[in-house]
Parts: C-alpha cells; structure tokens; sequence
C-alpha cells in the first residue's frame, strides 16, 4: 500500500490535471440544421486554383493597410495627420486630387461598388474599437450599433449589400458574427461563442452564401483555436448549414473559387504543417 502523502499528492496531481483540461478546452456550441449541403469532393489546391476574391480589385486584401484600391484611379491612403492620429484621404492617382474623408481612422476599404468606405475608428479604452462606413453617395457616415469592440477582420460582400464583422462583447469573453446591412446599417447577429474566438469567412460571388470557419474548441489560456468546423450560412435569413465537422483538425482560411468550389487550409490539431485544399460542393439551400 502506498503511503498516505503518495496517495494525496497523486490525488491533487489528477485534480488538478482536470481542471486543466477544463479550463483550456471551452466546446462551443452551434444549433445543427438539417440541409443538403455537402463535400462531394476534395482534392489539394493547385497554384491555378484562384480564389474569386483575388480576382476584384477591390475584393481582395490590399498589400498595405495604408493605401487601398478604389474603382478606376482613386485610392484610399491612411496618411499621419498628428501624433498617433491618422486621417483618411481619397486620392485620385490621374488628376493628383485628394479629398479628406475622415480626420480620424485607420484601415479603410472601399465596397466592391466603389459607394462605400468602411473604416476603423478608436473613440475610448471603453469603445476602443468602431466600424464606421462612409456613404460617398449621400454623405451620410454610419456607425453600426456593435458596441466598441469590433475587430479589424472585415469581408464585404462582392454585392455591397453586406459587412460581414466580428465584433465582441467588451469587457467579456464573447464573440460574434454580425452581418451589417447597407444602407441602412442594421446589425444581424448569425452567430456568437461565449469564448473569444476568431472567425473567418468568406462570401460566394452571388453573395446569397457565407463560408464560415467557427471555432468549435478555444484554448482559454493562449485563446488559440484548437478545432474548426466549415459552416454554411444563408444570406439574408440566416440559415445554418454543417458543412465539414473534423474534430481532429483546424480549418481556416476560407475562399470561393466558384459557387460550387471552396479553397480551404487544414491543419492537423497539435501539429505546426498545413495544407490547402480545394473542396467541391453540392447540394444548396431549399
């Protein structure tokens, strides 16, 4: 029989390696809908699997967060106007004309229509972080109701009719996915974690599907994600499809090629590899 201070000592050791395994694996939860989406194939990327954002100017992620591509030869520059302060300018490269758009804010990116500017803007500690988009066509600027806390991940879609944001409840742990319609700036919350996560997501060319990655396991410690399901979401009415649930593995990056093919990255939980895969879809909404 082993020693009564062995035997505490083991039991402490189990304990708290329970409360370990609680506190750094939070399972999110996602209602499961019955669809017709499926996976009818998989295969990995080739270099001519070319992403349909990658194809539009104004789609894809610019090379510098300082200086954006607009329709024909404007560009959005994110130039130093004081100390910590930058303003947003809509410079045309042909006439050399600049026009200040906002004295305050920062990653500006035009709608795919080339109407809208959608900006970051930092009011307080409280309200750190704002979405604020311009309408070039009014002149009206919209400030979503989002709380203050919206993160710079971003994804119009290619009708300009949507902002897709993750914003999180300041002050806590919770996450959301929230679709901004224009132009009224109306918010639609389509999905939330009660951890922080990041979501990624990506929008077919007829912008009626949304791709998402949700984090289904967070570590709470590092806030890394630790599993990642594709989800599909309906565009405007919200309906939820599971599209690949691979417990073992982290999906990310997603990207239309078609509206039937989706690039995406796998990578195997605990391990640093990666791949790209390109998945051919089937099936849709009813």
């Amino acid at each position: 029989m082993a020693p009564r201070g062995s035997q505490s000592a083991t039991l402490l050791l189990a304990l708290l390696a329970g409360t370990l395994a609680c506190a750094c694996a939070a399972r999110t939860k996602a209602e499961v809908q019955p669809c017709s989406w499926r996976i009818s194939s998989s295969r990995p990327a080739s270099p001519n699997d070319t992403a349909f954002v990658d194809r539009s100017r104004l789609l894809a992620e610019p090379a510098s967060t300082h200086d954006a591509p607009g329709p024909g030869s404007l560009r959005l520059l994110n130039v130093r106007t004081a100390p910590r302060t930058y303003g947003i300018y809509l410079y045309d490269t042909l006439s050399g004309d600049s026009t200040l758009l906002a004295k305050r804010g920062s990653l500006p990116r035009f709608s795919p229509d080339g109407r809208y500017v959608s900006y970051s803007l930092w009011k307080s500690i409280d309200e750190p972080w704002n979405l604020v988009i311009y309408d070039r066509t009014t002149g009206r600027t919209i400030e979503p109701a989002l709380g203050g806390c919206v993160t710079s991940y971003r994804r119009w879609s290619p009708d300009s009719r949507w902002l897709a944001v993750q914003a999180s409840i300041c002050k806590t742990p919770r996450t959301r996915l929230v679709l901004v319609s224009l132009p009224s700036g109306s918010i639609h919350v389509i999905d939330s974690l009660g951890v922080f996560g990041v979501y990624e997501c990506s929008w077919s060319p007829t912008s009626r599907t949304l791709a998402v990655i949700r984090p289904e396991a967070v570590d709470r410690v590092t806030e890394s994600t630790t599993a990642a399901d594709v989800w599909m979401l309906s565009v405007p009415d919200g309906k939820r499809c599971l599209l690949a649930a691979t417990p073992d593995v982290v999906e990310g990056e997603p990207q239309w090629v078609t509206e039937r093919s989706l690039l995406v990255t796998r990578s195997p939980n605990g391990t640093q590899s990666s791949h790209r895969f390109l998945i051919q879809v089937s099936g849709g909404w009813p």
